[in-house]
């Protein structure tokens, strides 16, 4: 079997300052945004998109760590074949097509509509 990496203080410390930026960044760019955004497109439609936000937040616990999951049984594959690694992506990427194909059969297509002012 392959040896585990160690994990090394500079490393560790490297990867959660990574991960933090990760985080905070969008957060700082949607503060600095959302005010236009409610300017453009006034407050009812927010709301709109607002509540498609949400939606889209909820149906992404669809995923229950199949990303991640996937991720990690690549990198294993990875160093065993190459083929077994495409296959397993392909497959990842096709459960992930139709978990978004259910969330927006769910959630229906009339936000898009309400955002451009159609009824």
């Amino acid at each position: 079997m392959a040896e585990t990496p160690q994990i090394h203080g500079t490393l560790l410390a490297r990867n959660t300052l990574l991960n933090l930026l990760g985080q905070v960044i969008p957060l700082l760019i949607g503060l600095a945004t959302i005010p236009y955004i409610v300017r453009g497109l006034g407050t009812e439609r927010f709301g709109v998109l607002a509540i498609a936000w949400v939606l889209r937040g909820y149906f992404s616990l669809l995923d229950l760590g199949l990303g991640q999951a996937a991720s990690q049984e690549i990198t294993v594959t990875e160093c065993a074949t190459r083929d077994a690694a495409r296959r397993m992506q392909k497959e990842e990427g096709e459960h992930r097509l139709m978990l978004n194909v259910v969330a927006r059969e769910v959630a229906g297509d009339a936000t898009p509509r309400f955002l451009v002012g159609g009824r």
